[in-house]
């Protein structure tokens, strides 16, 4: 029996809150992506049927944190068609009072596709996302009640002005840049690592920031305490200053959609950490929760208890995860 004792602490998310379009592809998108002799591309990907979710990277965070019994602070936009879904997030517990509604706009709208290799092509439309604003004046009076912080995809500015906040109130943060990575020029990648507690993207992302910049592994480790690159089925590895560690993968029972696996890996990993868990075992918690997201065809798990998540690991790792009264 896995028992949960709540910590005074809360943490702090800021991402997007989304409606999310799930599709998927049953061939392989690498099949129809030939551009012509003149570089013009078109082509469509039919698909059988498509799923509408509530999602959105910061949404899907706070949900699996509150799925493993974690408060959190979500700070995030929705737009003039956003009230049901803060009646939604409402109604499962997870707390709508730093989420700001706008009304000339709507709420933002993911748009994503996986084939059968799991690769994904996806399309953002922002929204009220792309007009959000950071509440540093009011959460300044709460920041005692913060222990780990994480600054997800929305507008680069707004980036930089969560993750300088975060730093100036001695909050330790995850710099997450997600798939917006083509938004950021040096300057500001640059400036978002610096100081940040950890860095943390999927390989394709790292790859794309390390072409662009020549961004090291070395060089990251300089500015921040710890970078970590995820890699889908091939788990995740490490960097810290003393050493690489290497986690290996917790495979999903089957495979649907992998859209929001990412987030609940971080919920994982925030959770652990904020009950001061070694970070290898902190990974290996997010890595049983993003086995539960993938087998399904939507960001926010449903119908899986804690004892099924740490069962997974347990099978996964040869041992169990710590209790989260540990």
């Amino acid at each position: 029996m896995v028992t949960i004792e709540k910590t005074m602490k809360s943490l702090l998310v800021s991402g997007a809150l989304a409606y999310d379009i799930l599709l998927n592809y049953e061939g392989e998108f690498k099949d129809g992506l030939h551009t012509s002799p003149s570089g013009a591309l078109s082509v469509c990907f039919r698909t059988k049927n498509h799923e509408r979710r509530f999602g959105g990277i910061g949404a899907n965070i706070a949900w699996s944190l509150n799925l493993l019994g974690q408060t959190s602070t979500l700070v995030a936009s929705v737009g003039a068609d956003g009230s049901d879904y803060l009646k939604f997030l409402e109604k499962h517990g997870i707390g709508t009072s730093d989420i700001e509604t706008l009304t000339d706009v709507n709420t933002a709208m993911f748009i994503g596709a996986a084939d059968q290799k799991q690769d994904q092509l996806t399309f953002f439309s922002c929204g009220a996302d792309a007009l959000g604003t950071w509440p540093g004046d009011r959460l300044m009076q709460k920041k005692d009640s913060f222990s780990y912080a994480i600054v997800c995809p929305r507008t680069v500015p707004l980036v930089r002005e969560a993750l300088d906040w975060c730093k100036k109130a001695s909050i330790p943060v995850f710099f997450d840049p997600g798939q917006d990575t083509l938004a950021y020029t040096e300057e500001d990648l640059l400036a978002c690592i610096q100081g940040s507690y950890g860095v943390i993207l999927n390989e394709y992302e790292w790859g794309i920031f390390s072409d662009r910049f020549g961004l090291t592994q070395e060089k990251v480790l300089t500015m921040a305490t710890l970078l970590i690159i995820t890699r889908a089925e091939k788990g995740l590895t490490m960097y810290m200053p003393d050493g690489v560690m290497e986690i290996a993968p917790c495979p999903p029972d089957r495979i649907g959609n992998p859209t929001g696996a990412g987030d609940g890996f971080r919920a994982g990993l925030l959770t652990g950490l904020q009950y001061g868990w070694s970070l290898r075992d902190a990974a290996r918690l997010g890595c049983s929760l993003a086995s539960f997201v993938v087998e399904q065809d939507g960001p926010l798990v449903e119908n899986v208890t804690i004892e099924n998540i740490w069962k997974r690991a347990a099978a996964a790792y040869s041992e169990p995860l710590p209790d989260l009264s540990q």
